[in-house]
């Protein structure tokens, strides 16, 4: 597992850019995991920044 600092991953979603389907590979180096309680889902990036959405 890579572990990149803020800074780091955002200057790697800049060198990413947008694409048109799912890519695996680019989702498995900025997301650790994915936690699901109930329709919240928390998306852990590798910064150890969290975000929860509510899903449906």
């Amino acid at each position: 597992m890579v572990v990149y600092s803020s800074e780091e991953l955002r200057e790697k979603i800049k060198q990413i850019g947008t694409f048109e389907r799912f890519n695996g590979g680019i989702f498995k180096q900025l997301v650790e995991k994915i936690l699901v309680d109930g329709n919240k889902a928390t998306s852990v990036f590798n910064d150890m920044i969290k975000e929860t959405k509510i899903v449906k």
